[in-house]
């Protein structure tokens, strides 16, 4: 790859690393339910008013949507209950490891020998982890973050199956489906009182969240790592996502002075180690592992 095209692939993980910090930013503005509804208008209204009609059937938008509503709801109220910014962007990671479980369950393609020594590793990271909850902010975060990691494994097999024409457009579609079940679900737990007070008390901080995770990391995001899909193999495009957990934990550590044990680093250690494992399979199209995801390739 040309060293032009490397920045923007590393420009692309910086920028979802980073999300993980947005996220705790936003999270303190906004309930994390009507934060996930939010996210989603600003991802997907300025999107489908240039992107066309669906390139999908409306089924296959709706059955993607409600896999990020359920996604996205997990992973904000996770990180809401306390669940590390920097921590998230790396446990989330172990999506490509339900990924590869689902897909030898679901459509019979079984991983590679270094892949399932990636899952191995990768479990043994997680133990680590898990092995004292109360630092990541109890069972019940660890448990929400690991459901939304299950869920995007689940949802990468799906859209793998759907194979749409155009990503841009589906990712845009999709994320018209989230907001309505996000925000009539706030309204219940929250309440009405505090769902009207945070849209209309918006700070600065509110505003800049949304903007960065609905138009720069999603939009922007996914419109770069796409067209990097197009130019190159996805075994020279792919090796980026690996510095997505490592931009989450720098930025989570400078912004917001997260400071993680001896055990936790050995555990992200262990977890992206793995996932250096998963990503040994080669492919000569974007793969179940290297599809780009909505949140943050990683949020």
């Amino acid at each position: 790859m040309p060293i032009f095209s490397i920045l923007i692939a590393t420009l692309v993980a910086a920028i979802w690393g980073y999300n993980f910090v947005v996220i705790h930013y936003g999270l303190g503005e906004f309930p994390p339910l009507l934060f996930g509804s939010l996210r989603f208008v600003f991802a997907a209204l300025p999107a489908i008013l240039f992107v066309g009609r669906p390139c999908t059937s409306w089924r296959a938008v709706l059955a993607y949507g409600l896999c990020l509503t359920v996604e996205f709801g997990l992973i904000f109220v996770a990180m809401n209950e306390g669940f590390g910014a920097g921590l998230a962007s790396v446990v989330l990671q172990t999506q490509a490891f339900f990924t590869l479980l689902l897909s030898a369950l679901w459509i019979k393609d079984r991983p590679t020998a270094a892949q399932w020594v990636g899952v191995a590793v990768a479990f043994l990271g997680v133990v680590l982890l898990s092995g004292k909850p109360e630092l990541l902010g109890g069972w019940y975060p660890l448990t929400l973050i690991l459901l939304a990691a299950a869920i995007w494994g689940a949802s990468n097999i799906l859209v793998k199956q759907i194979a749409p024409s155009n990503g841009l457009n589906f990712v845009a579609w999709s994320s018209a489906i989230p907001p309505i079940p996000l925000f009539f679900l706030s309204l219940w737990m929250d309440g009405s009182s505090k769902v009207v007070q945070s849209v209309t008390h918006i700070t600065a901080t509110g505003w800049y969240s949304l903007a960065y995770i609905g138009w720069v990391s999603t939009v922007c995001g996914f419109a770069l790592w796409t067209n990097l899909l197009r130019k190159y193999s996805a075994n020279k495009v792919a090796p980026f996502t690996l510095l997505v957990p490592f931009f989450g934990i720098t930025s989570a550590h400078l912004l917001l002075s997260e400071s993680f044990t001896r055990d936790q680093l050995i555990g992200s250690s262990l977890l992206i180690l793995g996932l250096v494992f998963a990503n040994l399979k080669r492919i000569q199209q974007p793969s179940l592992l290297t599809r780009p995801h909505p949140l943050v390739k990683g949020a």
